[in-house]
Parts: structure tokens; C-alpha cells; sequence
């Protein structure tokens, strides 16, 4: 049980950063505490809700939320957790682990290409600093 909570709490961490959760969740109860792939799956899906109820009262808090577009991304967002989350039980681990792996690389995949391409775009457009244009505590 203190594994289990040890893995959500990285997992919380991870999330936190922006990397999503369940990147680490998963992988952290099926590969080190031996859950069944569909549980672990589902066992994520089923945690998004009350992570996401929790992130939208911190989001608003600070007023960072785009009212115009809220709907849109809550109302789909929770029905297809639940729906996967039904669907994780009754699909086979063996598929489920297929899936999330060809998941998590292509989201790898889209990360690196995104992060290169960022840098690539920044060191273009950026002129060589002088050094007055550093702050004077620098200097």
C-alpha cells in the first residue's frame, strides 16, 4: 500500500509539471508493483477526474481559465475517461500494454520533435546579447 501511494504522489509530481501522470503511474504499478495492465490503466483514468475537479479550482483561482472553451474540453474530457476507463476493463493487458506503448512514443516522439523545433525557431531569431542589455547586478 505505501508503494501504491508513493506512486501516485510521483506520479501527482510529474503531472504537476506538465508531463501528464500517468506516464509514470502506469509504468510504476505494472512494472514495479505487478498491477495488471488494465487495472493500472484504469486505475489512471478513473484518478484524472478528481486530479482535473482540482487543477480547474486552482486554474480558476488564478484566473487562467479561457471561459470560452471550458465546456468544450470538460464535457468530452470526462466522458471519454470514463469511457476508457470502462473500456480498459474489458479490453486484453496485452493490447492495453501495446497501446500505451505506442502512445507514450509517439507522444515522446511529439515532445522532441516540438522541443528541437522551439530551439531551433529561438536561436534564429535571437541577435547575440550585448552587454548592456544584461541586468546591472550582472555586470
Amino acid at each position: 500500500m505505501v508503494w501504491l501511494i508513493v506512486a501516485a504522489l510521483l506520479s501527482g509530481v510529474v503531472g504537476g509539471m506538465g508531463m501528464g501522470g500517468g506516464t509514470v503511474y502506469i509504468p510504476m504499478l505494472t512494472q514495479g508493483l505487478g498491477v495488471p495492465q488494465h487495472l493500472a490503466q484504469w486505475l489512471n483514468l478513473v484518478a484524472f477526474i478528481p486530479m482535473a475537479g482540482v487543477s480547474l479550482v486552482i486554474h480558476a483561482k488564478h484566473k487562467l481559465l479561457d471561459k470560452r472553451g471550458f465546456w468544450t474540453l470538460v464535457i468530452p474530457s470526462a466522458l471519454t475517461s470514463v469511457v476508457c476507463a470502462l473500456l480498459a476493463v474489458k479490453t486484453s493487458p496485452r493490447i492495453l500494454g501495446i497501446i500505451f506503448a505506442f502512445f507514450l512514443t509517439i507522444m515522446g516522439a511529439w515532445g522532441l520533435i516540438s522541443t528541437v523545433k522551439k530551439g531551433v525557431e529561438e536561436k534564429r531569431n535571437n541577435t547575440p546579447r550585448e552587454p548592456k542589455d544584461l541586468p546591472e547586478d550582472i555586470l
